[in-house]
């Protein structure tokens, strides 16, 4: 037992369990739980991708041991800690881009066609609730669960996506 709890607390044994979206997981956490199974190779690492939402029901039912989600969000039971700002973008292929001469206001937007998250996603109530400030009701085209497929439809043509600027950056800059 002494071995045991000496190899948990020198982390050369045990288990994680990380509760995180598809989206945090690939284009953030990816770099980190490589580096972290390198250094600690006999640590078992588990990764459910779950929404924000349903990551949340994971920790609260002690399915996971960590969890990152998108925020805001305020829950007394979770102590919450900002990891990564990020600034979410409006995009759209180059085509799309061709046919604006001025940024658009909330009203141009939510005239568009739309490729955004299902509404159970953090980021949609998000945004839906900025906008719903501003006195516009968004009306997707598609709704997805899946940030690459949003990004991928916008990129043929389908619509105008939000995203955040530092996945899409580099297709920004081409």
């Amino acid at each position: 037992a002494e071995k045991k709890f000496s190899q948990l607390k020198e982390l050369t044994y045990g288990e994680i369990k990380i509760g995180a979206s598809d989206t945090i997981t690939k284009h953030y956490l990816l770099k980190y739980i490589k580096n972290f199974i390198a250094k600690y190779p006999d640590i078992s690492v588990k990764v459910t991708n779950r929404t924000t939402g349903e990551t949340i029901n994971l920790l609260k039912a002690g399915k996971v041991d960590i969890g990152f989600i998108n925020v805001p969000l305020e829950d007394d039971l979770l102590d919450i800690t900002n990891v990564v700002n990020t600034e979410d973008v409006f995009v759209c292929n180059s085509d799309w881009i061709q046919r604006y001469q001025e940024p658009l206001t909330a009203h141009e937007i939510a005239g568009e066609p739309l490729i955004m998250l299902e509404k159970l996603s953090n980021t949609r109530r998000v945004l839906d609730e900025h906008f719903q400030k501003l006195g516009v009701t968004l009306n997707p085209m598609l709704e997805l669960g899946s940030l690459d497929l949003m990004l991928d439809m916008a990129k043929v043509g389908l619509g105008i996506t939000v995203a955040p600027k530092s996945i899409v950056e580099q297709d920004i800059a081409q």
